[in-house]
Parts: C-alpha cells; sequence; structure tokens
C-alpha cells in the first residue's frame, strides 16, 4: 500500500469495516461490523475477500459469497449509546450470535 501522505510503500493491515441495514417487521437499524465482528459472521479473514475480488470473476464470487448470508438470522449485541435516537446513527456491533 502507499500512504497517502509520505508516498512512501507500506505494510497493510486488511480489516474490516462493514456497514449494514438490518431490517425486521418492526424497522430498521444501520450497524457497522468492525473485524473481529465481521469475521466471525463472514467466516474469512479480510484478505481473502480482497483475494477473491481481485479474481478473473472476483466481483461475482464475492457478491455470491455475501448474498449467502442475505435472509440469515442473527443476534447483533450492541451497546445503546445517547446518540442512538438521533437519525443517520451507525451503532457498532459488538457480538453476534447466530440463530438456529
Amino acid at each position: 500500500m502507499v500512504c497517502n501522505k509520505c508516498n512512501d510503500v507500506v505494510n497493510a493491515t486488511i480489516r474490516f469495516r462493514v456497514h449494514l441495514t438490518v431490517q425486521d417487521n418492526s424497522g430498521s437499524i444501520d450497524l457497522k461490523l468492525l473485524n473481529q465482528q465481521a469475521e466471525y459472521m463472514f467466516r474469512h479473514k479480510a484478505d481473502y475477500f480482497k483475494c477473491l475480488e481481485e479474481k478473473e470473476n472476483g466481483k461475482k464470487l464475492l457478491q455470491d459469497h455475501i448474498s449467502s448470508f442475505i435472509n440469515r438470522a442473527f443476534t447483533f449485541i450492541i451497546p445503546v449509546p445517547p446518540s442512538f435516537a438521533r437519525p443517520n446513527v451507525r451503532c457498532t456491533v459488538n457480538f453476534i450470535l447466530p440463530v438456529d
């Protein structure tokens, strides 16, 4: 990777930051998954998806993998900060539990 500030080549760790809108019949909420929670949910590290995307037909492979998680049931454990009631606030997920 190239540093935007100094233009030096640096080693970078690829990490997740996934923005989700989760909805059910009671409404919707915007969530943010960081590295550990996204790895748990998607069952792979972020660099796996980066490599997948760089392959021929990679965008379709990536889309197919991510689509397999749509309509699955998960329980998202989130903090409820004071700003929760404001519009356009995205809550960071602390933990994810699959629902069988």
